[in-house]
């Protein structure tokens, strides 16, 4: 059904039907930490939806959201991203500054295109992945950082459990996920000391 399309904060997630993204954020939520406000068009409406039915549900999410009042980013949240073996980060599109209805069409449709489109899919290939299960977007107040990064819990460059990986840019994290813009990289131990940038 069209109303289950749509999950807001507060009510209950399932991370099979959000992503890994949108899990992702209510953990935080969970764990008491500021987050910008959100909504989560889950992967049913991905697999079931027609313009026609798409479009109440949208409303209603641009509605909850204030209705253009604030920038929106719209985020992919594959189902079985951010997963313990891949994450694949900067693998999905994000839109960024989403200020009208019709924009928020056309980035949720971009965000669904990406879960086939070329980088995914040489990710995948290259992981030895299969096809992901579907696509949830998360559709979210935008903040407009001093800096912004990536934090990996695991160090993707050693393979090591006790090692942190951190990159950040200056500005918003589109340039860092993207490969535009040069991070600043630092490994920390599990209690925060710095072990290396």
């Amino acid at each position: 059904m069209t109303k289950d399309w749509l999950v807001a904060m507060g009510e209950p997630a399932d991370d099979a039907r959000i992503g890994g993204k949108a899990a992702g954020l209510f953990r935080l939520l969970e764990l008491g930490l500021p987050v910008p406000e959100f909504v989560v068009l889950t992967a049913d409406a991905w697999r079931d939806a027609d313009a026609g039915s798409l479009v109440p549900v949208l409303d209603r999410a641009w509605q909850i959201l204030g209705s253009g009042a604030r920038a929106l980013a719209v985020r992919s949240s594959a189902i079985g991203e951010d997963g313990a073996a891949h994450s694949f980060a900067g693998q999905m599109e994000t839109v960024l500054n989403v200020t009208s209805r019709e924009a928020l069409a056309t980035a949720v449709e971009t965000c669904w295109d990406s879960l086939h489109g070329e980088r995914a899919k040489v990710y995948r290939a290259q992981a030895g992945e299969a096809e992901l299960a579907g696509m949830a977007v998360v559709i979210q107040h935008m903040v407009l950082p001093t800096a912004a990064g990536v934090l990996f819990t695991v160090n993707p460059a050693s393979g090591r459990a006790d090692e942190l990986l951190a990159s950040s840019v200056w500005g918003l994290g589109e340039g860092l996920v993207s490969g535009a813009l040069s991070a600043d990289t630092f490994v920390l131990g599990r209690a925060g000391n710095l072990l290396g940038s």
